[in-house]
């Protein structure tokens, strides 16, 4: 059955997906998910594992704002099951924290999630500053209220923008979580559908430890964090170092590569 159309304004819309679930996995859509009928940002992992979701889609680079999600909240209170738990990335990760009382999550996961995009709230962080309206966004905050009953914020304490955002995720009582040298690219560690299981099962049981395991252990067999280190490390100068990491990044690629192969259908 395809999702469907529950709910939608001038800045956002919202499809509904049926699955076999005992909870609702709320998806938020981020700065690249522009809508499309029937499709909504984490789709192909929902459908892979059966899940029940409700999945919001922003028109344009609008974070989500609280009028729009104050109106979605009350239209959607009865869609899905009681349980719900919301998952984002960047600015669908935003929305995941600052929405999560609103819309009645329990849990929340929220990868690489911006404390604000506000220029005098993060005065450090110019990437967003474009999408920022103070007449969309009069509190872009986060506060401890916004937040769902535990929320969880994967970030990379040593990125140039995430790191000023820790502390103050922190403040607001998220638990973070440690994603180091990813630099915003952490929600490729949660790519295969199994792997998403795992994390939102470890969200449901509180149990941060357990998902900075999961992730550590996705790093260690991830070409693309190799690759990213091994920049880092190159810009220190420290060559040998550098070249190791290239050398295991090239390595994986190449066992990523036969076992697409394997599992790819043989021809009749």
């Amino acid at each position: 059955m395809p999702p469907e159309l529950v709910y939608e304004d001038e800045e956002m819309l919202a499809l509904y997906s049926p699955g076999a679930s005992d909870y609702t996995l709320v998806t938020f859509g981020g700065l690249a998910t522009r809508p499309e009928p029937g499709r909504f940002w984490a789709q192909p992992a929902v459908e892979r594992l059966e899940l029940d979701a409700l999945g919001f889609v922003a028109k344009r680079e609008n974070w989500y704002p609280t009028a729009s999600m104050r109106r979605a909240a009350l239209a959607l209170a009865g869609i899905g099951r009681g349980r719900r738990l919301g998952y984002g990335h960047g600015m669908g990760a935003f929305a995941a924290l600052k929405h999560g009382r609103r819309l009645g999550l329990q849990r929340a996961l929220a990868v690489s999630p911006p404390a604000s995009i506000d220029p005098g709230a993060t005065p450090w962080d110019r990437r967003f500053r474009g999408h920022f309206s103070a007449a969309l966004h009069p509190d872009m905050w986060l506060h401890r209220r916004d937040l769902a009953e535990w929320s969880a914020a994967i970030c990379d304490p040593w990125g140039p923008a995430e790191a000023g955002h820790g502390p103050l995720l922190a403040a607001a009582g998220a638990r973070l979580v440690a994603a180091p040298f990813l630099q915003g690219q952490s929600i490729f560690l949660l790519g295969q559908p199994q792997v998403l299981r795992q994390a939102l099962e470890l969200v449901w049981a509180r149990d941060a430890a357990g998902l900075r395991g999961l992730l550590r252990g996705r790093r260690s067999r991830s070409a693309r964090w190799h690759q990213t280190l091994a920049a880092v490390a190159r810009r220190h100068r420290h060559e040998a170092w550098a070249a190791a990491l290239e050398a295991r990044a090239a390595a994986l690629e190449g066992k990523n590569r036969r076992l697409v192969k394997s599992l790819a259908p043989k021809e009749a």
